[in-house]
């Protein structure tokens, strides 16, 4: 789980859905607000039920994404800002959290 100092609080999501960058690959789009104002980057995640009519299968994707941006902030590869990650495929539960990682730094550079 990522701590509460790294997550989007509820009133920005709107704000980064409709005025973030938008980047996108077959499976999700990457909405980002850089602000160097931040003392670290902010990330949430939106999955919808048409996604998957199951819970534990969006919860999966959320950890992969979750544990994903966990590791690109340790490593620093992260610019201060807020990200809003919307899901569009359930393919992302079939790979691993490296895989996501991956994704989520090629689409960043």
């Amino acid at each position: 789980m990522l701590q509460k100092r790294y997550r989007l609080k509820t009133n920005d999501i709107k704000f980064v859905a409709f005025k973030g960058k938008k980047i996108s690959s077959e499976l999700f789009d990457l909405r980002i607000w850089t602000d160097n104002n931040l003392p670290n980057p902010v990330m949430t995640i939106s999955i919808s039920t048409k996604i998957s009519k199951k819970a534990h299968v969006r919860n999966r994707i959320k950890r992969l994404f979750r544990e994903a941006f966990r590791n690109l902030i340790e490593e620093k590869k992260l610019k201060l800002g807020k990200y809003l990650v919307v899901v569009k495929s359930a393919k992302l539960e079939e790979m691993k959290s490296g895989e996501v990682k991956e994704l989520v730094a090629g689409l960043l550079k």
